[in-house]
């Protein structure tokens, strides 16, 4: 059904022709063409999670989610193996939790398996995400807390 709003196909922000303008202000080095958009970021709590597969603790998956407990049934969802959230460490907004998250992919990049998963343990995970914290001059706000069973931090 290509047309209709809501359905597949039709048109997408920034797609189609761009006016002279658009040009001028690419000629003029206003406009980066390998620049990625700028991403707006909500001023909520997010956590930083890590999961693993229960039987391969091994390998985690580091990620970002506003409710971790939420985010592993939904990556459950996509994997027969069974899910299991380590830790989750909730920071003050969604813009700390990614800034978080992007010092702890690059402190384990020697580990990387594919995509946000790494071959490291939970423990060697949690540690890495409270070094990249202080790194990333993230707050702790207080004691530790639980989330749906799991001990977490607060940043």
């Amino acid at each position: 059904m290509a047309g209709k709003p809501g359905r597949s196909g039709g048109a997408r922000i920034g797609s189609g022709r761009k006016s002279s303008s658009y040009h001028a202000m690419v000629a003029a080095g206003e406009i980066k063409l390998d620049q990625k958009p700028v991403r707006a970021f909500r001023d909520v709590p997010c956590f930083v999670y890590i999961v693993h597969e229960v039987l391969q603790p091994g390998v985690c998956k580091i990620g970002v989610a506003l409710n971790a407990a939420r985010r592993v049934s939904h990556l459950q969802v996509g994997t027969w193996r069974d899910l299991v959230l380590a830790e989750s460490f909730l920071c003050p907004t969604e813009e700390a939790a990614h800034l978080v998250e992007r010092e702890v992919h690059l402190a384990l990049k020697e580990y990387h398996c594919r995509g946000e998963w790494f071959a490291v343990t939970p423990d060697f995970a949690a540690n890495a995400v409270r070094s990249a914290a202080a790194r990333a001059n993230a707050n702790l706000a207080g004691a530790a807390m639980t989330t749906g069973g799991v001990q977490s931090e607060r940043f």
